[in-house]
């Protein structure tokens, strides 16, 4: 079939960029009001473009112009991901940019649901739920102690890492937390609840409020008040960026690192959730062998649907991230051809990447 279009506005890499310039900003999802980040966008860019250059270089379809994009082309590619060895979050990842550019070129509703191109289950199939534990005590590291470590090296980084796993903040939050001002205490029913805001650092932008249940945590604050008076965690006369390099400085100098300790700083935060799972749930997560929580249905999603707000998430998917699911895996259907017209379990998708409760259905962030 000829080419329509090719060669009037640079060929295929002109059209390309013209179609991503027009869109690779646009919200991943109506649904939310969620701006899409330079990250995503830039992701966007090197999917299509990388996979136009697959179709041409390595699977014989020199498509001259992007508009003649079809499902026997993305079939292609998704059987080129498998045979190289893509992880299915990869997979599923890519699948879903591609599904996103049909819409953009008209073809909305083109590439059905991910587990109809794909080869078999597992090669389509992703889990939000963590696998392993990936906190300090998980990796078998003497919590306390290696925080002692670090304080001796540097007072403020440790006192930071003291507040990501008293409060399961990210490092760039408890970086520019402002402890003297990010605490509240609101009225509630017997008397007041005590709050940490943070404002700043937040992913997405989304600001949210811990509240604080313990000494410790009070403890904790009252200690990084003293340390950073009115001001925030980073110390005086550095940028943000010069003290993100001397925070990971540091952490690569004690070996606070996956490869040298087993879990990294953000492991303090994987710290916070099994240890909150434990005492509000009443048993340990399933990533350390908890079972049923004694608790019904309702009660538990309650808990976690909190815990979940206080992460700094709408959803109680992304506590299972942290602490693992016994939830049972579905049985895999036994046909995975593609079939038009052959059943509601070939049904394209909508062509957007919003997940079923409305999210974005990209992979949670490592940093979640």
């Amino acid at each position: 079939m000829t080419e329509t279009g090719a060669g009037r506005d640079g060929g295929l890499k002109g059209r390309l960029a013209e179609i991503l310039k027009a869109n690779a900003h646009r919200r991943d999802c109506e649904r939310t009001g969620k701006a899409v980040s330079t990250g995503t966008q830039a992701k966007r860019w090197n999917v299509i473009f990388n996979a136009f250059e697959t179709l041409r270089h390595e699977l014989g379809y020199p498509l001259k112009n992007p508009d003649n994009f079809r499902l026997k082309h993305m079939l292609a590619l998704v059987a080129y991901w498998e045979e190289k060895g893509l992880s299915p979050a990869t997979i599923q990842n890519n699948i879903s940019i591609m599904r996103l550019f049909a819409g953009w070129i008209g073809k909305r509703g083109m590439i059905p649901a991910t587990e109809s191109l794909v080869s078999s289950p597992e090669k389509g199939r992703r889990s939000y739920a963590a696998a392993r534990d990936k906190s300090w005590s998980g990796a078998g590291v003497d919590v306390k102690g290696q925080l002692a470590l670090v304080s001796r090296e540097d007072p403020r980084v440790g006192m930071q890492m003291e507040l990501e796993l008293a409060f399961g903040l990210r490092a760039e939050e408890a970086w520019k937390l402002k402890p003297k001002y990010d605490v509240s205490a609101v009225p509630a029913e017997g008397g007041v609840v005590e709050l940490l805001t943070v404002l700043s650092g937040t992913k997405g932008g989304r600001h949210r409020l811990v509240v604080i249940r313990s000494e410790e945590q009070r403890e904790t604050l009252r200690r990084a008040v003293e340390m950073a008076g009115g001001g925030s965690m980073i110390p005086p006369g550095h940028t943000e960026k010069e003290w993100r390099n001397r925070y990971y400085w540091v952490l690569r100098k004690l070996g606070v690192t996956r490869k040298a300790m087993g879990a990294t700083s953000h492991g303090l935060r994987h710290e916070f959730v099994n240890a909150q799972y434990k005492e509000r749930l009443g048993i340990e997560p399933p990533v350390r062998g908890g079972g049923d929580t004694g608790l019904s249905r309702d009660e538990a999603n309650r808990e976690k649907r909190q815990l979940a707000e206080e992460l700094g998430h709408s959803r109680t998917s992304i506590v299972t991230a942290y602490s693992g699911s016994k939830r049972s895996v579905k049985k895999p259907r036994l046909d995975w051809g593609v079939k038009p017209g052959s059943g509601s379990e070939n049904k394209p998708d909508s062509g957007s990447e919003c997940g079923t409760d409305g999210q974005p259905g990209a992979t949670p962030d490592p940093q979640d």
